[in-house]
């Protein structure tokens, strides 16, 4: 503890002395070196003096640029060399300088795996979503070290049309979790999500991240299930050159830190100071040439980070119809909670590469380790007036939840004779969400009347459970994907390839309550640490547990897929199909009784052939216009069809599966247009339509005695519509060559139509999740004479559904009405200084404005809209300051 202290308070004075002190040189030379035909940056290349008195050299980072410190006076002559480029010579006069390399024609065939388009860098993520056959956004590396986001979730919210749900799902175009999809290096994600159809992308450091690509239209080679978006995350792979990298990074959520820190070990809670968070991280590459010519390339990375958080005053309500008679809501559950949360995160890392002499292959293993645990310990308190009496209730959840995610990969890419290619990947993944003891005790004393204070009156424990489930889920998978052009006239390419899945799913749950044998009434009002020590006379543990809310299963896909992309002149057809098969395993236990054990067994198979049509047309360098159209699927989770029960503490609800749920069918169109300004700059229009055939919604059914239960049921149809936007463009053309703007928006109409129902008829309302729009838009400023980069975040998206309503009596026209998410303001501020060649300070504030998280419900009084809110809470700034050094 004081070691931490004085090793912070150490980098502060350091941050402190440094930043303000004058940073002193001999003479620079600065430069830019790209790709003379394509404008792309090139990273790595080799930027020597030419002159047999010295050796003085530097490379080109991620954005092309060079720093030569130390340079001689006078005038003098630099090389410029990079693999596959001819070497080129210029004399340093201006400074900056741009130089352009060209492509040597002569070791085209040699170069064309090694030397294709680098996605970590700003010029090349645009490159890679222009050549792409599908509508896409991305993001890369350079862009990402940009901004204070630390983990995937953050970052991909940068990406137009994009937001995040509950801080680690990924919601594209207005679709909620369900209808995305998530690969990392080129295999299945693994997803450790006990009750949502999801990948947790608050898993994956953004350090680890060599690019992010977002595409939004279905193409052949693309897995079919998705609707909105399919997310492809590639980690960093071989190294243009060795490094040394190692940061330290130590802040404070400004709420936590205003409030003593609780905790709790065993039944016991604690109170103590809050620590500032801390984040390590190291990595270090290495490229190595061989005698004979080989190149072999290491990544190898490791990020731990320590979170605090609490939040306090947060408000949880629940109603009943809105009263009729009086206009006033009727509040049914009024709590309010303080939750405090401890996060420790580890994040591993460690690729090779291979780059045999003379052929143009390169064999890749890619390995991703991801855990994260979290202690939380929530404590509530309020008036529940559900049933036929009102209770004060004081209600404390202790929980531990550990998630570990790991992704392996073997794979090859090998080009023939420069018109064939084929790529191949077999890859293992882990994910594992662990709860081992989740405890909740609730305490209650009964009431009179709403209006009865407990103020001064004990409360009697009313039950304490302990709750644990634990899931393992193993993926086995594979693809092989082949290319051919044809070499003559139309110069058309054919690609063709397969891909199979296979997973298993262990999924246990136990419970236990413990009994009240013979408590008197003042041990009753006793703290419940000292109630669960009096022993077993007194209160006892006995194990509830239903193995009907466990279950085990496998899932078996497999895919194959035929396209061709054949050039007119300036317009590229894209278009093929592909085949589908997947059948899912579920085995349960249907008996209720303890002592009985019925295991059944459900299949679900599902074929389909799904086409799909990519056009592209080029007006001129800089102009284009794409359109596409295609049938994608949304399949049903494991968690979804099984009959399991979990308690949320947040809902204060059960959630249940459906068995009986069918795969929803999408039919998908877009339409876009692209202006490309310079190599780093992008302007897209676009529109999209999407139409749902049995499209899958979260809903809720009244259990009696104001106990709600979650579930998912099939909707009709749905359909979603919508317009976006996205602009990168450096501000120089008003006088601001040092600023860069990025802007990306998005507007969406969705409807979701529900068959009719005689007794509880479900009315026709957007999709849940789907916001009405989407912004996003950053300002980056890079001065190399301050040697200062910063950076200023803005997010806001519209109202969305959180909790869904339901109509209660047509007749009567009563019913529980949605409850939404309401807009708030985000911004986020990164400034990060060089103050020596190899040193970097950062400063990043999230969250400036620190506005309330609001959701509200709108019943409606004679035709007029009224206001209640469901829950309210304050998530505050957090400040944090780093230090990064590179060798």
């Amino acid at each position: 503890m004081k070691t931490d202290s004085r090793f912070c308070l150490g980098l502060w004075v350091v941050f402190l002395t440094v930043w303000g002190g004058s940073v002193t040189s001999a003479r620079e030379i600065r430069g830019t070196v790209k790709d003379a035909g394509t404008g792309e940056a090139i990273t790595g290349a080799t930027v020597v003096v030419k002159s047999t008195a010295t050796t003085l050299g530097t490379t080109t980072d991620e954005d092309g640029v060079f720093v030569l410190r130390n340079a001689p006076e006078g005038e003098f002559t630099l090389m410029i060399s990079y693999v596959g480029y001819v070497a080129t010579e210029v004399v340093a006069g201006k400074n900056p300088l741009e130089i352009g390399l060209y492509m040597d024609e002569r070791s085209l065939d040699e170069v064309v795996v090694q030397g294709r388009i680098r996605s970590n860098t700003t010029t090349g993520m645009v490159a890679t979503v222009r050549g792409l056959a599908q509508v896409a956004s991305g993001i890369s590396a350079a862009q990402i070290a940009q901004g204070p986001d630390r983990v995937a979730s953050e970052v991909v919210r940068r990406v137009s049309g994009v937001t995040v749900i509950d801080e680690r799902f990924v919601v594209v175009r207005g679709l909620s979790q369900r209808y995305n999809n998530a690969w990392i290096n080129g295999l299945a994600a693994p997803s450790t999500e006990t009750d949502s159809r999801a990948f947790p992308f608050d898993l994956v450091p953004s350090s680890q991240i060599d690019n992010l690509l977002v595409y939004k239209s279905p193409s052949p080679e693309l897995p079919a299930d998705f609707a909105g978006g399919f997310v492809k995350i590639t980690s960093k792979g071989i190294p243009d050159n060795n490094s040394l990298e190692a940061g330290y990074t130590t802040g404070y959520n400004l709420t936590t830190a205003a409030h003593p820190f609780r905790s709790y070990k065993g039944w016991r809670i604690k109170e103590g100071m809050t620590l500032p968070d801390q984040r390590l991280s190291f990595s270090i590459a290495r490229r190595h040439e061989t005698s004979g010519g080989h190149t072999i390339g290491n990544v190898t990375a490791v990020n731990y980070g320590l979170t605090h958080n609490s939040l306090s005053g947060i408000q949880n309500r629940r109603y009943t119809p809105y009263s009729q008679v009086v206009d006033r809501p009727n509040i049914e559950i009024d709590y309010r909670d303080k939750q405090y949360s401890q996060v420790n995160r580890l994040g591993l890392l460690h690729n090779w590469s291979l780059l045999p002499a003379g052929k143009a292959t390169r064999i890749e293993w890619k390995n991703l380790l991801n855990f994260t645990a979290r202690d939380r310990l929530t404590e509530r308190n309020g008036l529940y007036a559900a049933g036929s009496s009102p209770y004060y209730h004081e209600q404390t959840e202790l929980v531990y939840t550990s998630r570990l995610t790991y992704a392996g990969q073997f794979s090859g890419e090998h080009l023939f004779g420069g018109y064939r290619s084929l790529e191949w990947n077999a890859g293992y993944s882990y994910a594992s969400r662990y709860e081992p003891d989740r405890r909740i005790v609730r305490n209650q004393l009964s009431l009179g009347t709403v209006n009865d204070s407990p103020e001064g009156r004990p409360t009697e424990m009313e039950h304490i459970t302990r709750y644990s489930q634990q899931l393992d889920d193993h993926t086995v998978s594979f693809s092989v994907n082949y290319k051919h052009t044809f070499r003559h006239t139309l110069r058309a390419t054919l690609k063709t390839g397969l891909y199979g899945q296979y997973v298993d799913r262990r999924y246990l749950q136990r419970l236990f309550e413990w009994i009240d044998k013979s408590l008197t009434a003042t041990e009753r009002q006793l703290p419940f640490s000292q109630i669960v020590a009096l022993g077993n006379d007194k209160i006892l543990p006995e194990e509830k547990t239903l193995d009907s809310n466990s279950y085990n299963a496998t899932i078996g896909h497999g895919a194959a897929y035929a396209a061709m992309e054949i050039p007119f002149g300036k317009l590229n057809l894209y278009g093929g199909f592909r085949l589908e098969n997947h059948r899912t395993s579920l085995t349960r236990d249907a008996a209720d009784a303890p002592n009985l054990t019925i295991l059944h067994t459900r299949h679900v198979d599902n074929l389909h052939l799904l086409p799909s049509f990519n056009l592209h047309y080029t007006f001129n360098e800089s102009h284009c216009l794409r359109a596409a159209y295609g049938h994608s699927v949304n399949r049903p989770e494991l968690r979804e069809l099984s009959e399991s029960v979990y308690y949320d503490f947040d809902l204060f609800s059960e959630i249940i599966g459906n068995p009986d749920l069918r795969t929803a069918v999408v039919n998908q169109a877009d339409l876009r247009y692209e202006y490309y300004p310079s190599a780093a700059e992008v302007i897209t229009l676009g529109l999209f339509f999407k139409y749902f055939h049995n499209p899958i919604e979260w809903t809720f059914l009244d259990s009696g005695g104001g106990a709600y239960r979650y579930f998912y049921e099939n909707a009709r149809s749905a359909r979603n519509f919508g317009a976006e936007v996205d602009i990168r463009k450096r501000l120089d053309f008003i006088g601001l060559p040092a600023f860069t703007l990025s802007l990306n928006a998005a507007w969406i109409n969705s409807r979701v139509h529900f068959p009719y129902k005689e007794l509880s008829p479900e009315p026709d309302r957007a999709m849940q999740g789907q916001s009405p729009y989407i912004i996003n838009a950053s300002l980056f400023y890079h001065s190399d004479r301050y040697l200062l980069d910063a950076s200023l975040h803005y997010n806001r998206i519209g109202r969305r559904i959180v909790g869904l309503g339901k109509t209660i009596s047509q007749a009567q026209d009563v019913s529980l009405p949605n409850s939404y998410e309401l807009p708030r303001n985000v911004i986020d501020l990164t400034i990060s200084k060089t103050i020596a060649p190899s040193i970097d300070l950062r400063l990043s504030v999230k969250d400036l404005l620190s506005e309330d998280i609001l959701y509200k419900q709108f019943p409606h009084f004679h035709g007029e809209q009224r206001q209640q809110i469901t829950r309210r809470y304050n998530p505050g700034q957090s400040i944090s300051v780093g230090i990064a050094c590179r060798y």
